[in-house]
């Protein structure tokens, strides 16, 4: 198998940028035989021809040729093929990656109306799509940012977060002295499978829990795990400790959420682990959670033991790593579900995945992808 001659490589690049054909490249391998290109006179047949012509002797070889050979020189040069990319290309390229990167969510439709307003060029969706396919842009399910995270004051608080200490941020604190609060609710309906697979045109149906039963609320804390600790302890980073009560009741009152938090610091204060003396609890802006009651719990508790909040950014679900486990309770949930399921089956099921989750590490690393770092 012949190698790859550098001008075919670059020739791909260029086109694949949108850039114009670069004309007289050298080549530095033959192409193979199959490809076509590789036929025309050997360099030493055409530098001898051109040494007869100079001293007026007769050449095998036509006019044109010869001309050719004087003009562009005897080393053979890459064929460039058919005609260069004309659409979206240029200013219109650079267009297309203003839209996406501005608004990711844009349509073809608008896609091509941007590039029109802006170029003057028109574009078909079929252009589009084909030129984003080739620049290896494809569609995705997309995250939703609440618009309100982007607000300056939020943004801002966003920013302190990461880099200042506590009360603002979390800057100095080990990532194994957190733990993440949250609430969710779950129904029979949520624990519907939403795919499947079938043949082209045809579509599934299977039967499912379609009414919206009571409501089972989950009221969760996690921590990541001591790395110190020996992998069978609990509050390990093999073995880390969660904590979590169901109930009925639609919402979470100030009450309820400082009852909850009294379990968990009256078991880290019982527990003897040296991380358990200074913990750090995350939760998100609901208003049970900025109540006086739970401030109280929380802080004013007696030492050595010291416990301390640090609200997370607000409209940043992103940098709580309880809201990716309520995601994996959830897709286990799914997988758990059958059709004679109650709401009493639904409470057992959530009981008996929070007692399992987060093992092997998974904690760890949830903490870790949200941003919050190992610091000795």
């Amino acid at each position: 198998m012949p190698r790859a001659d550098p001008a075919d490589i670059a020739a791909r690049e260029r086109s694949a940028a949108g850039l114009a054909r670069q004309l007289g490249a050298l080549r530095q391998a033959p192409p193979h035989p199959s490809r076509g290109g590789s036929t025309g006179y050997p360099v030493s047949q055409r530098e001898q021809e051109l040494a007869r012509e100079q001293q007026g002797l007769p050449v095998a070889m036509s006019r044109s040729t010869m001309y050719r050979y004087r003009v562009n020189g005897v080393n053979p040069k890459r064929a460039t093929g058919n005609r260069q990319r004309e659409v979206l290309v240029g200013l219109s390229q650079i267009a297309l990656a203003i839209i996406l990167f501005a608004h990711p969510e844009a349509s073809v439709d608008q896609i091509a109306t941007f590039i029109y307003a802006n170029t003057g060029e028109v574009v078909s969706r079929s252009q589009v799509s084909e030129r984003m396919a080739e620049l290896q842009i494809s569609k995705k399910k997309a995250s939703t940012e609440a618009y309100q995270a982007f607000t300056p004051v939020n943004m801002l608080r966003a920013t302190w977060f990461w880099s200042q200490p506590p009360p603002l941020g979390v800057v100095t604190v080990r990532r194994n002295q957190f733990i993440d609060f949250d609430e969710c609710a779950f129904n029979l309906e949520k624990t519907n499978r939403s795919t499947g697979h079938s043949a082209v045109g045809v579509r599934i149906r299977k039967p499912g829990h379609y009414s919206r039963d009571q409501k089972i609320t989950l009221l969760m804390a996690i921590e990541p795990g001591d790395p110190a600790l020996p992998p069978n302890v609990a509050g390990s980073v093999d073995n880390p400790r969660r904590w979590f009560r169901t109930y009925m009741d639609p919402g979470t009152t100030a009450e309820r959420f400082a009852d909850f938090c009294n379990i968990v610091c009256t078991t880290c204060e019982n527990s003897g682990l040296p991380v358990d003396g200074d913990r750090v609890l995350l939760w998100d802006n609901l208003a049970s959670h900025g109540a006086g009651i739970v401030y109280q719990t929380v802080v004013g508790r007696a030492l050595p033991q010291r416990f301390r909040i640090i609200p997370r950014p607000p409209y940043q679900p992103k940098y709580g790593p309880i809201e990716y486990a309520f995601c994996m309770i959830g897709v286990q949930l799914r997988e758990m579900s059958r059709q004679h399921w109650t709401v009493q089956h639904l409470e057992q099921a959530i009981h008996q995945v929070c007692a399992a989750i987060g093992r092997g590490g998974g904690f760890d690393r949830t903490f870790a992808h949200c941003g919050y770092q190992v610091l000795n």
